[in-house]
Parts: structure tokens; sequence; C-alpha cells
């Protein structure tokens, strides 16, 4: 996406309607029982904000929340540090992020009709990338750090008909990365 249209992607993004049932979503899972400074509905709108801007860390995140004037306003912070960030994200049941995507789908099928909806659907590609430590003395082709060995995974998923569907090849090549190459 093109950096420069994220100002008015964004506001369409987080119209309000749509932050209404996020919101909903959120009083049902009880998610921000106790929260005082970052809710749920603040940290997804930064979140959509992040992906849109390309922001590749919670360092970036943080640091565009306390040098950008209408950031702040939108969300109703002057600052978040990267730890605050992090513990959020961790202690988010994924059961949000579900009931986000179920309501999109819903959203999607009112809009252009369920067959239309479904074969749009059936070509969603969900990406996650994670890092898979190993032991260092093990995995030496694998230096990751200078203490530690590890790899990178991206994995892609295809979501159809309600199912997530691992990528096959991306199984296969897991599984080589997880037998030592005693030849290296």
């Amino acid at each position: 996406m093109d950096k420069n249209n994220t100002k008015s992607v964004f506001k369409e993004y987080i119209q309000p309607t749509e932050m209404k049932v996020i919101s909903k979503i959120i009083d049902q899972l009880k998610i921000d029982k106790y929260v005082k400074k970052l809710d749920s509905l603040t940290f997804t709108k930064l979140f959509i904000y992040a992906q849109l801007k390309q922001l590749s860390s919670l360092k970036e995140i943080s640091f565009k929340v306390r040098h950008k004037k209408k950031l702040q306003k939108e969300l109703g912070l002057k600052s978040i540090s990267k730890s605050q960030l992090s513990r959020k994200l961790s202690d988010l049941p994924p059961e949000i992020f579900q009931a986000i995507l179920r309501h999109l789908i819903q959203q999607i099928h009112q809009e252009i009709g369920e067959e239309k909806g479904s074969e749009l659907l059936e070509k969603i590609h969900l990406i996650d990338s994670t890092t898979i430590s190993f032991c260092l003395s093990q995995y030496r082709w694998a230096d990751f750090r200078n203490t530690k060995a590890g790899v990178k995974i991206h994995t892609r998923v295809v979501f159809c008909d309600g199912e997530v569907t691992p990528i096959k090849s991306l199984l296969l090549l897991l599984d080589q990365l997880i037998e030592p190459n005693w030849t290296h």
C-alpha cells in the first residue's frame, strides 16, 4: 500500500460504525475490565495505523505516537512505550481477532452477496512471521544472535470455507529445518 494514501485510508478503516462493532466485541469478551491507559479499541486503531504505515517494530510504533500530533489526537494518547504495546499484544486473547474477522466476513457477504463473497474469501492468504530458536552448538548454520541459533519462518495459510490450511510446501520446509543438518 502506498504510504501517501494512509491518511485517507486510515479514516476509512476506523469508521465509527466499525469501531462500535469492535467495541461491542471487546465488551462481550470483557477484555478491558481493569485497563486504564491502553484499551483494546485504541490498541486496534494503533495497529491498523501501524499496518497501513508499514511500521516494522513496537519501537517504531511508540516513536510515531510520541511524535505525530494527529495520531495522538485520534488515539487519545500522548505516548505509549514499546513494553506497554508488547504486554497488551500478549494479553489480548485471539478470540477478539476471530470475532473481528467473522464480522468482516459477514460484512463482505452482506455487501456483495454470499456466493461472490465466499469466492473472494477463498483467495485470502494469511501470513505470519515467527522466529524458532535452536541450540547454537547443534545448529551452527542457523546463527541468529551471538548466543543462540534460530530461523525465521514465514508461514502462509489459506483461509477457505471457514477452514485454515497451511501451504504444503512450508510444512515440508519446516520438517527439513527441524532435522539437524550434520553436513554443515
